[in-house]
C-alpha cells in the first residue's frame, strides 16, 4: 500500500474580525448578485513544495490573478499542495494555499470571501491498478454544495470528471500503474456556480528528467553554454552551480521541458580544470583549458668535454623557434644529444621549432678513439660530425668553389644519415694536406634532388688522373641511397688534389674520408666498373 497526500486549500473569513461586518458583507453580498454586478478580481499565491521520485525534492511556486464577475460570485480558484506518504515513511511534504478574494472594482455593492479546502489522496497500488481515494475537512461556508473532481492522462486535459456531492470523501479506481494521471479539483454553491480547475496534481509515472548534452568544454578564455532539459508538464526543477567559475545566467528554476543557460568565466591558471552543474538533478559537466603562457624554457646542459650554446634557462617566445649548437672539446666527440631525456643522436646542432612547451636538451662527450690509420675526414657541405666508428669528420674546409647544400630526406644504406644530408655540389675542388705517401681515398656520394637517370653526370680527378668517368649516382644507386667509393692513390707534394667536373647538371660529394693505404686490393662490383678509369678499391 502507498498512500500519496495531496492539499487543496480555500479559506472563508471576513476581511475584519467582526461577525457585525460579517453579516453586513454578506448582505452587500447578496446585493451584487442581485443589483449591480461589479467585476471581482482575487489573487492566487502557492509555494508547492514535492517530491515526484524517490531521491529529488522540487519546489514549485506560483503567483498568478484571476478574475471573474459578480454574477458568478460564487465561482473561485483551487491551488494545492502535495503530500506524499508511502508506508513506513514520515510526511515528506505539506503546505497550505490561500485564496484571498477582493473586489477590483468596489460598486454600492463591496463584498469579500475567503474559504479553505483541504484534500488528502490515499493511493492504493496493485499489480496492474492503482486505487485513489480522496478525503477532505468539510467546508463550513453554508451555500456549499459540492465537491467535483476532474483527471486524465495528459496535462490540463481532463477526460473524466466525478461529482462527489457535498460529501468529503471519494475513491478513484482501475488507473493503471506507472503512467502518470493529472488532477483538478472544483466546487460549486447552491446556485450551481463552479470555480475554476485547482492547479494541477500528477499521481503515477513520477517526474522523469534528461538533459543534453551532459558535458561541454571551453577554452581558456571561457565562453557560455546551453543545456535542454526534457520532462513532463507540471515537473518542476532547478539548475544549480556547484562552482564559482560556471555561473547560471537564465532558468535557475522552471517546470516542463525548457533550456537552462550558463556562462564560463575566463581561466588565468595555465592548469585545465573541471566543475559540474546540478540540473534536475542531472549532472552537467564543464571542463575548461588552461591558459597558455607566453614564454616557455629550454634548459639547455652539456657534459665535460664540450659546450652547448646557447647554455642555461633560455626563454623562447611561444611559437618560435630555438638552435642549439653542440661543440666537442679537442680530443673529444659528441657522444650523444638528448632532448627531453629522448637520444636524437650524435649531433653537432638541434633546433627546436613552434615552441609551445617546456624543454630540456643535454649534450654529452666521449673521448676520441683514433680510428686505424685515419688520416683525414671531412663533412662536405657540413659541420663537424662524429659517425657510428667513432670517426671524427671535420667541419668542411680545403674546398675551391661549388656550394654547400643540405636535405632532410631519410638516407637508406647506412648508419650515419646524417653524414650524407649535407654536400658540396657545383664545379669544385679540394685540396687536402697530407704527407707523401701512400692512401686509400673514400669518396661518399647520394643522390638526393633526381629521380631519374642523366640528370646529374659528372667526373672526378684524382691527383690530376681521370678517376670516374661520367658518374650517374642514380643509375647506379637510384634515389636517397648511400654510395661509397674507395680509390687507391699516390700523394708526392704534400697535397692531395681532388677535381669534381659536372657534365650535366651539378658534380656533388657528401663526405671525403681519407686512410693510410692498407695495401690490399680487391675487384670493383661490376656496376661500378664503367665509371673507372684508374684501379680502385
Amino acid at each position: 500500500m502507498i498512500f500519496h497526500g495531496l492539499s487543496l486549500g480555500f479559506s472563508l473569513f471576513p476581511y475584519i474580525p467582526s461577525l457585525f461586518l460579517h453579516f453586513l458583507l454578506r448582505f452587500l453580498h447578496f446585493l451584487a448578485l442581485t443589483l449591480a454586478p461589479r467585476a471581482l478580481g482575487f489573487l492566487i499565491s502557492a509555494l508547492w513544495p514535492f517530491r515526484p521520485g524517490p531521491m529529488t525534492t522540487r519546489l514549485f511556486s506560483l503567483s498568478s490573478v484571476r478574475r471573474v464577475s459578480a454574477s458568478s460570485f460564487h465561482r473561485f480558484t483551487v491551488s494545492r499542495s502535495l503530500r506524499f506518504i508511502p508506508w513506513g515513511h514520515s510526511l515528506l511534504r505539506s503546505d497550505r494555499l490561500k485564496i484571498r478574494l477582493f473586489p477590483h472594482s468596489l460598486g454600492p455593492a463591496p463584498c469579500a470571501l475567503f474559504f479553505f479546502l483541504t484534500l488528502v489522496f490515499f493511493l492504493s497500488t496493485p499489480v496492474q491498478s492503482a486505487q485513489v481515494t480522496l478525503q477532505w475537512d468539510p467546508n463550513p461556508e453554508a451555500d456549499l454544495a459540492g465537491y467535483r473532481v476532474y483527471y486524465g492522462t495528459s496535462s490540463g486535459n481532463y477526460s473524466h470528471s466525478l461529482d462527489v456531492g457535498n460529501t468529503t470523501t471519494c475513491t478513484i479506481s482501475n488507473l493503471q500503474d506507472g503512467i502518470p494521471y493529472y488532477f483538478a479539483a472544483t466546487a460549486y454553491d447552491t446556485t450551481l456556480a463552479e470555480s475554476d480547475f485547482s492547479s494541477e496534481v500528477v499521481y503515477g509515472g513520477g517526474c522523469a528528467f534528461s538533459i543534453s548534452p551532459d558535458s561541454q568544454s571551453f577554452g581558456s578564455s571561457g565562453g557560455a553554454g546551453t543545456i535542454s532539459l526534457s520532462t513532463g508538464t507540471g515537473c518542476s526543477w532547478t539548475a544549480v552551480s556547484n562552482v564559482s567559475w560556471v555561473i547560471v545566467t537564465s532558468n535557475s528554476s522552471s517546470s516542463g521541458s525548457s533550456r537552462v543557460y550558463f556562462s564560463v568565466a575566463s581561466n588565468s591558471s595555465s592548469s585545465s580544470r573541471s566543475g559540474t552543474l546540478t540540473v534536475a538533478g542531472k549532472t552537467f559537466t564543464v571542463n575548461q583549458q588552461g591558459s597558455s603562457p607566453s614564454t616557455f624554457t629550454i634548459n639547455a646542459t652539456a657534459g665535460a668535454n664540450g659546450t652547448i650554446s646557447p647554455q642555461g634557462m633560455v626563454t623562447v617566445t611561444a611559437g618560435a623557434g630555438q638552435t642549439f649548437t653542440i661543440t666537442p672539446a679537442s680530443g673529444y666527440t659528441v657522444s650523444d644529444v638528448k632532448v627531453d631525456g629522448g637520444s636524437v643522436g650524435a649531433v653537432t646542432s638541434y633546433a627546436f621549432a613552434n615552441v609551445t612547451a617546456n624543454h630540456t636538451i643535454d649534450a654529452s662527450f666521449a673521448a676520441l678513439s683514433p680510428s686505424p690509420n685515419l688520416e683525414l675526414a671531412v663533412n662536405a657541405g657540413g659541420s663537424s660530425y662524429s659517425d657510428g666508428s667513432k670517426v671524427q669528420y671535420r667541419a668542411d674546409q680545403y674546398f675551391f668553389g661549388g656550394a654547400a647544400g643540405k636535405s632532410h630526406a631519410t638516407i637508406k644504406g647506412t648508419r650515419d644519415g646524417v653524414l650524407y644530408q649535407s654536400e658540396r655540389y657545383g664545379n669544385f675542388s679540394y685540396a687536402l694536406p697530407l704527407a707523401s705517401g701512400s692512401y686509400d681515398l673514400t669518396l661518399k656520394f647520394v643522390e638526393s634532388t633526381h629521380s631519374v637517370r642523366n640528370q646529374r653526370v659528372f667526373d672526378v680527378w684524382v691527383e690530376g688522373n681521370l678517376s670516374l668517368n661520367d658518374l650517374d649516382i642514380y643509375a647506379v644507386t637510384g634515389k636517397d641511397m648511400a654510395l661509397d667509393v674507395t680509390f687507391s692513390v699516390s700523394v708526392s707534394d704534400g697535397v692531395l688534389n681532388l677535381d669534381f667536373i659536372p657534365s650535366t647538371g651539378n658534380a656533388q660529394v657528401s663526405a671525403i674520408l681519407v686512410r693510410k693505404s692498407s695495401g690490399a686490393f680487391k675487384k670493383l662490383p661490376g656496376r661500378l666498373k664503367k665509371y673507372f678509369s684508374t684501379q680502385a678499391k
